[in-house]
């Protein structure tokens, strides 16, 4: 059934907010196929309703030629009929005589004008009838298909954005990647990780504000300022700097220092970032 495979990547991507899980490349790959499926089926069907769409009219517009043709034929007897008949009187006393009392042939040629133009309102109107239950059908089909194709592409672009994310906070923490992180990334994601670290390396150095912040490591988000004041959660004891000065991280205890020196503490639930 269309969409299972779908249901099942959202069910992995609700479930996997908080951790991240390998890259399911044959789940991925199975919804792929499926897409290109339901999307040659749809484009055959678009082909088929314009298909008998134009069959449906070139049917109406033959059946319109012969009783067209047909009518032609009895109005031009009918008309013939007259003429014979005009031929045997004096053409005024005849004329007089058709105003008074019309001749069967007028009035013949009067009733063939009247069907021919019942007729050709009738053709429309099946004509309108059979386009609009072809219509009907077409979209009935249409949308059967196009539905799940839909459905299926905006699971598989929130799976990917949900990847991204968690890769962008790969990128911050840390600065390569471990052989365990490479083995939960696809080889494209493998590219984007080491694109998006590179750039946004590049672009906080060549500002020169940032520029003694070890970037790429131990960053949990993008730097925005240098100093920032902490709150310690868990004791710590003391650390060393990378200017070399001491800390001395004690439970509810605050600090004013540089950044790059407790990210990875920060990460870890150890302090809590104030200000």
């Amino acid at each position: 059934m269309y969409g299972e495979e779908a249901s099942k990547l959202a069910r992995e991507t609700k479930r996997t907010i908080d951790h991240f899980p390998p890259y399911n490349d044959p789940l991925v790959r199975s919804i792929t196929r499926e897409i290109r499926h339901l999307h040659e089926t749809c484009q055959a069907l678009i082909r088929e309703y314009g298909l008998q769409k134009h069959q449906v009219e070139s049917e109406v517009e033959r059946r319109w030629h012969e009783q067209h043709s047909s009518f032609a034929s009895a109005s031009t007897l009918a008309a013939t009929g007259t003429q014979e008949q005009a031929g045997d009187t004096d053409t005024n006393h005849t004329t007089l005589a058709m105003l008074e009392d019309p001749s069967p042939s007028s009035s013949t040629a009067v009733h063939l004008t009247t069907s021919s133009h019942a007729s050709m309102m009738g053709l429309q109107a099946q004509k309108q009838q059979a386009l609009q239950s072809l219509t009907e059908i077409f979209w009935t089909k249409y949308l059967v298909h196009m539905t799940p194709l839909q459905r299926n592409k905006r699971i598989l672009m929130a799976y990917h954005y949900q990847r991204i994310e968690k890769i962008k906070e790969l990128a911050w923490a840390f600065n390569t990647l471990s052989e365990s992180s490479r083995r939960l990334l696809s080889p494209d994601e493998i590219v984007f990780f080491n694109e998006y670290e590179r750039q946004c390396r590049n672009k906080y150095s060549s500002q020169g504000t940032f520029g003694e912040i070890d970037l790429g490591l131990g960053m949990i988000s993008p730097p925005k300022e240098v100093f920032i004041t902490v709150r310690v959660i868990k004791d710590c004891g003391d650390i060393v700097t990378e200017s070399g000065a001491t800390l001395s991280l004690k439970k509810n205890s605050e600090h004013f220092v540089k950044r790059g020196d407790v990210e990875r503490l920060i990460t870890q639930g150890y302090l809590l970032h104030v200000a």
